[in-house]
């Protein structure tokens, strides 16, 4: 009998304390409740606080934009070709050598196309038939590993899962870009 006379004033003192509340009233009433914030006001912005020996900030008005301005010709590493070529050519390429292979993309060396092609043929035979064609590291190294030993020059190759823009300087005429399966295989020589 004590346990539920207990817990019946325990549920009377919560909810008579819940009612104070949710009154507004405090449920202390030795302790008056806070005052509320002052509102805030709003004028000019404060002053920036001047630096000696700077001069002291000025307000100004909304920002001004430039007029766009046309875009500098490339001139590092002797023009678009690396070899002094003019950008770009009449058919549209750096040099007249360029061509657009049968994959859509541009290749000026019709060597390191076939170079390329047959990496890639070569790679995807070995392992019996069983090389796993998301292994890009693989054709990348075997690409330029074989463009170096054939051409004598450092390259670069930049094999992606998908279609990639590229902006690049290459040495002479020896960059391509070639689509196999699912792979985009792009070769270029460093510029010296």
């Amino acid at each position: 009998m004590n346990g539920a006379l207990f817990c019946s004033a325990a549920v009377v003192f919560l909810f008579s304390l819940l009612l104070t509340m949710t009154r507004g009233q405090d449920a202390y009433p030795g302790e008056p409740a806070p005052p509320p914030p002052p509102a805030p006001v709003y004028g000019p912005p404060a002053k920036a606080p001047s630096v000696p020996g700077y001069p002291a900030a000025v307000q100004v008005g909304p920002p001004q934009y430039m007029p766009a301005q046309p875009p500098l010709r490339e001139t590092s590493y002797g023009g678009c070709a690396g070899g002094g070529g003019e950008c770009p050519t009449e058919n549209g390429f750096p040099l007249p050598t360029c061509y657009l292979n049968k994959d859509g993309f541009m290749c000026c060396n019709k060597q390191l196309e076939n170079l390329l092609d047959n990496t890639y043929r070569n790679i995807s035979k070995s392992r019996g038939g069983k090389w796993k064609r998301c292994n890009l590291h693989q054709v990348a190294v075997a690409t330029q590993r074989n463009a170096e030993k054939l051409f004598g020059v450092d390259f670069e190759t930049v094999v992606g899962a998908g279609d990639f823009a590229a902006k690049n300087y290459f040495n002479q005429d020896l960059i391509c870009k070639i689509k196999r399966e699912n792979s985009i295989i792009m070769a270029f020589a460093s510029p010296a």
